[in-house]
């Protein structure tokens, strides 16, 4: 009698499928290590200019705190690269002009010494913008050399503007702009509040008569740079 011959076939998928998970393993732990190490690096660069920008911030806050102390009527707030210096036109210009006060004059100069690094005797290196904005109260002009309170704004930011470059900031090496609002960016007004309704009191249009001074950081060094240990 003619023996048959068994036929057994292998299964192959079980070790197909540890090997796919194996890999997937290996690649998925491959990109995770390269992600550490981009973050590492990432760090290494920017940890030490952050604690720069971080630094001359601290800078400008203690010399404004001076200045302060000195009776100057600045306020300053921070969020983050952005540093917010705000002055009351009142005392910083001649009512219904853009000519700077002696007083204005003397303020604008102390704080163009302190943002070109003038004051503590090195020059910023994380600041890229100054940016200058005039605003007004609702009340409208009458007479004089200006027909509405945007060209008055306009005018007074771009003579401040102007005070700082005197002062000692370069244009070839910040982005520097002057902006008016006239009366339609009043202070504390809530979103959609009218106007008028923000301008009702004395003390309203006084807060509202004023500029601001936005001086914008960076967080990336640029090329090549190295930290001084």
């Amino acid at each position: 009698m003619a023996r048959r011959r068994s036929s057994s076939t292998v299964n192959v998928w079980p070790v197909f499928t540890d090997a796919m998970l194996a890999f997937a393993l290996v690649m998925v732990l491959m990109v995770t290590y390269q992600v550490a190490r981009f973050i590492e690096l990432d760090d290494d660069e920017h940890g030490p200019w952050i604690e720069l920008r971080e630094e001359e911030q601290a800078q400008i806050d203690s010399r404004v705190e001076e200045l302060r102390a000195q009776g100057y009527d600045i306020e300053v707030t921070q969020d983050g690269i952005i540093q917010n210096l705000q002055f009351g036109s009142d005392v910083t210009f001649k009512s219904g002009d853009d000519v700077l006060s002696d007083f204005g004059a003397n303020l604008m100069s102390e704080i163009a010494r302190a943002i070109s690094g003038q004051s503590s005797g090195e020059q910023l290196e994380t600041l890229v913008e100054v940016q200058v904005q005039g605003h007004t109260d609702n009340v409208p002009i009458t007479g004089g050399e200006f027909r509405s309170n945007w060209e008055l704004s306009t005018a007074r930011a771009t003579r401040v503007m102007e005070s700082l470059i005197e002062g000692g900031l370069d244009p070839t090496k910040l982005d520097m702009s002057a902006s008016g609002y006239g009366e339609f960016r009043p202070r504390n007004c809530p979103s959609g509040e009218d106007i008028e309704a923000c301008n009702e009191t004395a003390s309203d249009r006084a807060e509202n008569r004023r500029l601001e001074m936005r001086l914008v950081f960076t967080d990336t060094p640029p090329p090549g740079w190295v930290p001084d240990y």
